[in-house]
């Protein structure tokens, strides 16, 4: 697993419209590069789908969004 100090610089990246949360258009993004990156055949419905299956997993708060401090914990 990553550090904190990395894992905030992974979420300042995935965090595009750096409003301090990950919401579910950018984890969709996310997931569209990562298949494009391992070269798995993927629609938007794949990305969205996974996206919100992630958030689900993430975002303890149950706003539709994931903090810093959520995703920290999901991947410390």
């Amino acid at each position: 697993m990553c550090d904190e100090k990395t894992l905030r610089e992974i979420f300042k990246a995935f965090d595009k419209d750096n409003s301090g949360k990950i919401d579910l258009k950018e984890l969709t993004e996310v997931m569209k590069a990562y298949y494009k990156a391992v070269d798995e055949p993927s629609d938007d419905k794949k990305c969205t789908d996974t996206a919100a299956l992630i958030m689900k997993e993430i975002d303890a708060g149950g706003d539709g969004t994931i903090s810093v401090e959520e995703f920290i914990k999901a991947f410390k």
